[in-house]
């Protein structure tokens, strides 16, 4: 649990602040103002912690524009390598945001979107990305905005930068709590979003007068409110970046001054003078933020554990002692800080342990000193040497690493109970075939222990359990003097099962017993099938593996819908759709149309209202019947349209209804006729439609499950009380594999069937030879244990 404090030494006996990982301070530039150019070579860029280039927005299809052909983007780019400022770029702006819909819906041009912005962040050594998107106001735009953000994240996580990599959204300052407006910002966003980003680009100004009363279009009071507000919404205030205007707006109006664009700006507007509008809020009517403002949000931001401030627009500034970066500047440095950060760990339990050892995992260095304290006071205070601390008692425990008058802490809650682990799930074993459910690690004096359906697991007493068939699975934790505590997770299974089998020595016969009828093959990629049932044996001279999948193909395709086109007409691709209702997941992989003339065909997937497009493909085409292909793949249950809204030629329509439903069973169904629209919403069609042969895919690819034969003599069943004795035995039992009995020569003495499973089924005492056995047994392998005054002797044998 992590808190990271920072100190002023003239404060230290006064008050505490808390440190996050940030505190930046980010000039936001819109590089095609007019005078952006000769006010970036006098801004002092030192003076910031990051940097973000303002735009390179993409268009329908997620192209980015080359950046080196941008407006002062190289020379930005040095400006920010020079200074040790992280650059960032955005996509978006009030006025042109208008393409991310069309991009979030379509998931070729999201994937495309996500990779143009990676390739540029990688070409060009950016550290984040801003969306810009004023604003996602319908719920489908807000979709598309998840889409895109997820899409992002994903391609920063496949190329291993996510950590690296920073993803940003701009959000309004118009919130409930500034004030009664009916809709609010906060209603513009998902709070699926917040997931996604590291930080909240939050736009705390243009405020109206009409909403927050306030004389300052961006005062202090509304700033708090913001970021009550968007935490509300569900954003982490350890992701929120406070935004603060350079620039003024009439008390009332809430217009800008007269004059240039540049006139609204702290810059242009203080030149009278300067030392007098440096230190107030407005000149006349017109109100912006002067230092004592900023320097107020600047403390409350980062003593709430926010990111830092964002400046709109870092160009309005002066570039004199009068500076409002500057002053920006100046107040965050109180919150950096040398010393080095503690780690705590997760909360520990003392169960099982007269004490713990505490360890923040920093090295009593020179110039470092270690105080620890718990909710009572201080235990040990300013030691050079502390940077362990043993605990006999539960309680909240705190690190501060202190360095040059200031420290980074980290706090660890030690509890007199049990941890209860997180096994996540549910789980569906495919692809991969296997899970591994993690505990998490061992505290001394804790004891674990696995279960499946609520029955111990034997021998299955560590953290970890690999998971390969279905059930409900259950870790048990207990440890003295506490209660103990368990987890579950559930597991279903697409694949088959079997348990490995271990033969005593090269030569002998090992089988294989799988929960169903399975195809076997000899490598995973063969093939060639080896046999196909349940059973599966052969002579092993060497450890071996073995495939196995299901007998079945568990990825099947289908055609439904029409074969043939019936007699019809030309008709408007905007009044009619097929209507469609999947029944699990699936994937569309074509049809067949027939357009009435050459041109763009373009096809939509969209939701049950038959207006929110999810996917859509476009075509080149000529006249004719053909099949088209589309790929949509990962559609989820649910009701859909399928329709050619947007072409640019009408398609031929089968008026003629078929005579049945169209039902694949448990995948789709279909109604034989199709539905028409000639208002809003779509309604039953006598017609037939504009498709046929609707081919897709259904079900799902499983990996082949490995299963082995071991070779080893030293295994419990191979194992023998007088072997001397066994080597001279000639006891057989016979047929093996047997379909009916078994019989046993040679041997006098007590016999006990094994499951495979190390369950008794069947015990006789006192057998003499010849003795037949098994007759009842249910198919399947055990272990016959044959015991008399001389020994024990084990064998295996195969029920079919």
């Amino acid at each position: 649990m992590k808190n990271f404090k920072n100190v002023l030494f003239l404060f230290l006996l006064l008050t505490s602040i808390f440190f996050v990982k940030g505190q930046k301070v980010v000039g936001y530039m819109d590089v095609n103002l007019s005078e952006a150019e000769a006010r970036a070579d006098l801004m002092n860029w030192s003076h910031m912690s990051d940097f973000i280039y303002g735009f390179i927005t993409p268009d329908n299809n997620g192209n980015l524009p080359d950046p080196t052909g941008l407006k002062l983007f190289n020379d930005i780019k040095q400006k920010c390598l020079d200074n040790g400022v992280d650059l960032h770029f955005s996509s978006g702006g009030a006025s042109n945001s208008g393409m991310f819909h069309t991009i979030g819906q379509n998931s070729t041009a999201t994937a495309n979107f996500a990779k143009e912005i990676a390739d540029v962040m990688e070409t060009h050594g950016m550290v984040g990305w801003d969306l810009d998107w004023e604003f996602p106001r319908t719920a489908a735009e807000q979709i598309s905005q998840v889409n895109i953000l997820k899409a992002v994240h994903d391609e920063f996580t496949a190329r291993g930068k996510r950590e690296e990599w920073h993803i940003a959204i701009a959000v309004g300052g118009e919130t409930p709590s500034v004030g009664p407006q009916g809709v609010y910002h906060t209603d513009y966003c998902s709070a699926d979003a917040f997931q996604y980003i590291d930080y909240l680009n939050m736009m705390s100004y243009d405020i109206g007068r009409n909403i927050s009363g306030d004389d300052n279009h961006s005062s202090y009071e509304d700033a708090v409110n913001n970021v009550i507000d968007w935490n509300n919404k569900g954003c982490p205030i350890s992701k929120m970046v406070l935004g603060v205007p350079f620039y003024a707006r009439h008390k009332t109006t809430r217009g800008l001054p007269p004059g240039s664009f540049y006139d609204i700006t702290y810059g242009n507007m203080s030149n009278d003078d300067p030392a007098t509008y440096f230190n107030q809020d407005f000149k006349g009517d017109y109100y912006y933020n002067g230092a004592p403002t900023l320097k107020q949000k600047v403390d409350y931001i980062m003593q709430q554990g926010g990111v830092g401030v964002m400046i709109w627009e870092v160009t309005y500034d002066r570039f004199d002692e009068y500076s409002l970066l500057k002053a920006l500047h100046d107040e965050m440095d109180k919150y950096r800080c040398d010393a080095p950060e503690p780690d705590l760990g997760d909360d520990i339990s003392l169960c099982g342990s007269s004490f713990i050892s505490l360890d923040g995992g920093v090295s009593p260095l020179g110039g470092l000193t270690f105080t620890w304290k718990d909710e009572n006071g201080t235990l040990v205070n300013q030691s050079p040497s502390a940077s362990t601390f043993n605990v006999e008692n539960s309680g909240l425990y705190t690190l501060e690493v202190w360095k040059d008058g200031c420290n980074r802490s980290d706090d660890v809650n030690v509890t007199a109970t049990i941890n209860t682990p997180d096994l996540g799930g549910p789980y569906e074993l495919c692809d991969p075939v296997s899970v591994v459910l993690d505990a998490g690690a061992i505290p001394s004096g804790h004891n674990y222990q696995w279960q499946i359906d609520d029955q111990d697991i034997s021998g299955a007493i560590n953290q970890s359990f690999e998971v390969k068939k279905a059930g409900t699975y259950k870790i048990v934790i207990s440890a003295e003097g506490c209660s103990s505590v368990h987890a579950t997770a559930s597991v279903t299974s697409e694949v088959p099962y079997a348990e490995s089998d271990t033969i005593c020595n090269a030569g002998d016969e090992g089988v294989l017993e799988a929960n169903e009828d399975v195809n076997w093959y000899e490598l995973e990629n063969s093939e060639s099938v080896l046999f196909t049932g349940s059973l599966f044996s052969t002579i092993a001279n060497e450890n071996a593996t073995f495939w196995m999948a299901g007998t079945g193909s568990s990825l099947t395709e289908y055609t439904t819908l029409k074969s043939t086109f019936g007699s019809g007409w030309s008709a408007s691709v905007n009044n009619y759709g097929t209507k469609i209702t999947v029944l699990s997941e699936m994937s569309i992989v074509g049809l067949a149309v027939k357009p009435s003339a050459s041109g763009t065909l373009k096809l939509n997937l969209k939701e049950s209202d038959g207006t929110t497009v999810l996917q859509t493909t476009s075509f080149t085409v000529s006249a004719g019947e053909q099949d088209v292909v589309l790929d949509w793949t990962g559609i989820a249950p649910g009701t859909y349209f399928i329709d050619a809204e947007g072409s640019s030629m009408s398609l031929i329509i089968d008026g003629t209804g078929a005579d049945n439903d169209f039902e694949i069973p448990g995948v789709l169904t279909s109604e034989k006729t199709c539905y028409e629209r000639w208002g809003a919403a779509y309604s039953p069609s006598v017609n037939y439609g504009f498709f046929n042969r609707l081919k897709l895919m259904a079900g799902k690819e499983c990996k082949r499950v490995p299963v082995q034969i071991i070779i080893d003599a030293e295994a419990q069943e191979c194992l023998t009380v007088s072997s001397s004795y066994l080597k001279d035995l000639e006891t057989k039992i016979f047929p093996n594999p047997s379909n009916t009995f078994f019989t046993l020569t040679k041997f006098s003495g007590d016999v006990y069937m094994i499951d495979s499973k190390g369950a008794l089924v069947k015990s006789y005492q006192n057998v003499q030879n010849n003795f037949t056995f098994g007759d009842n047994l249910e198919n399947g392998v055990y272990f016959v244990h044959m015991k008399n005054e001389n020994g024990i002797s084990v064998q295996k044998v195969v029920k079919k």
